[in-house]
């Protein structure tokens, strides 16, 4: 694990800059010692001699590294070097924060928009027969919802999450459908819809516009024709 990679900013723990800086010491042990998954690390006293800190701070640092998956420990057992699943903890992050802070849903879309663009081409050659049905379904379900006349967007940006869903799920990325699923959070837990500024008539034509670029990404799908739906879905993303 690169310094000053995955656990580079320690997010939540910068007023502690003694355990941050801990934390770094003992990630570099782990790497210097070539440890891996269900090694030990050294007993709890032989670490406070190792790097010359109270219980208390080491304690708090281990706490840091068991919550992402680094070590893992039982009872009378020590600490040993865990697997480190990735998707899981940001899955536990991107769960919590979607609940507060709605300050960062621009960059998680646009992270969501590289991972899509990314994984297309994979899940267009994947695409079992019904999960290009269930792309059509959601497709169908948002020119439903045009064809009222006006719309209701707690219904639209259900349907558009789920013709997201459907296009990313042959891909089989774990991460993408994590922060697909978080997205689709954001979105309910704020006031949903289209710009506030746009009058009832300027929504649909919106809508109307989304919708016809959602129907060529899935007739890609159907015809099996990866780098037409890449171009579709990278102008419906910049449209």
């Amino acid at each position: 694990m690169p310094s000053g990679g995955f656990c580079g900013k320690f997010t939540g723990m910068k007023k502690n800059t003694l355990t941050q800086q801990l934390v770094h010491d003992i990630l570099d042990h782990i790497r210097a010692n070539n440890l891996k998954a269900g090694d030990f690390l050294p007993t709890e006293d032989k670490m406070r001699e190792i790097f010359n800190v109270s219980r208390v701070s080491l304690r708090e640092a281990c706490s840091y590294l068991k919550g992402i998956g680094i070590i893992t420990s039982r009872r009378g057992s020590g600490f040993r070097i865990g697997e480190g699943d990735f998707p899981a903890v940001l899955e536990q992050v991107l769960e919590h924060i979607s609940y507060f802070d709605k300050r960062h849903l621009a960059e998680l879309l646009e992270l969501r928009k590289t991972l899509e663009t990314g994984s297309i081409y994979n899940a267009v050659i994947n695409a079992s027969d019904e999960q290009i049905t269930n792309i059509f379904a959601a497709v169908d379900k948002m020119d439903e919802l045009i064809s009222a006349g006006r719309i209701n967007t707690l219904e639209y940006n259900a349907a558009e999450a789920e013709f997201h869903r459907a296009i990313t799920a042959p891909a089989e990325c774990r991460t993408l459908g994590i922060v697909s699923t978080a997205v689709t959070g954001f979105f309910k837990a704020m006031e949903p819809g289209f710009p506030r500024k746009k009058d009832p008539a300027e929504i649909l034509a919106v809508a109307e516009r989304s919708n016809m670029e959602h129907r060529q990404i899935a007739i890609a799908f159907k015809l099996r024709q990866p780098e037409a739906a890449l171009l579709a879905l990278t102008r419906h993303f910049n449209s």
